[in-house]
């Protein structure tokens, strides 16, 4: 079987892999609906709630403090490191991701499409600032709210929250 699947991967006129929290898992990280899914833990349906982001968001960067703000912290799995090979070596042409866990990128993949948005880019809900992950995780990390140097507004990483439309991109 392994032969088959390998002749098509090395035939398709265009291959692309479309990845879920599953590959994630293998890197220690959390998928959200499983038996031990982040969503088995009390109210963590809020964290990324785009209502209760605009009131409060301190329920985001509270929940997420570890979940999406201790990222750095992980390696990619095999599978991300595999595609991302499999890239470099011309044969898979991108990837389609689930995830905002950035693993993929990590993993040294370039061509990587995140349909639920990215937290590699946090805006100012009020302004056109943009910051980059790694300088909002440095605050993130801490508990508190990072705001916009600008004009004072909160920051929201570039993640599609329920409420809002998946980024047309």
């Amino acid at each position: 079987k392994y032969d088959a699947l390998f002749s098509m991967i090395l035939n398709a006129e265009h291959f692309v892999a479309f990845t879920g929290a599953g590959i994630s898992t293998l890197a220690g990280i959390k998928d959200f609906r499983g038996k031990n899914g982040l969503y088995k833990q009390p109210d963590t349906e809020k964290m990324f709630d785009i209502d209760i982001f605009y009131k409060d968001p301190s329920v985001y960067y509270g929940m997420a403090k570890e979940f999406i703000y201790g990222l750095d912290e992980k390696k990619p799995a095999a599978v991300h490191t595999v595609l991302a090979e499999l890239e470099k070596r011309g044969i898979l042409k991108s990837v389609i991701t689930q995830n905002i866990d950035l693993l993929h990128q990590k993993a040294g993949s370039k061509n990587v499409l995140e349909i639920h948005g990215s937290p590699s880019v946090h805006y100012c809900i009020n302004c056109s600032y943009t910051e980059t992950f790694d300088e909002v995780s440095k605050i993130a990390k801490t508990g508190v709210v990072p705001h916009c140097p600008q004009c004072g507004s909160q920051l929201k990483p570039a993640i599609t929250f329920f409420g809002e439309a998946l980024p047309h991109d």
